[in-house]
């Protein structure tokens, strides 16, 4: 699929990827959770036409 131009955005610079959702997933102690979470948040990206990233933060 081509990439979608927006004419209010500048293009990302030759060689980087431009991402449109950013979701920062905190992950203290949640070994247990993280698996299942991160299943679901990744089912939800298959479903979206954004460029999204998903950035799991281990804080501890």
């Amino acid at each position: 699929m081509p990439p979608r131009i927006h004419p209010h955005r500048p293009a990302a610079p030759k060689g980087c990827h431009r991402v449109d959702i950013s979701i920062v997933v905190p992950a203290y102690n949640e070994e247990r959770r993280l698996t299942p979470t991160l299943q679901g948040w990744a089912a939800w990206m298959d479903g979206v036409e954004e460029s999204v990233e998903l950035v799991v933060s281990d804080d501890g």
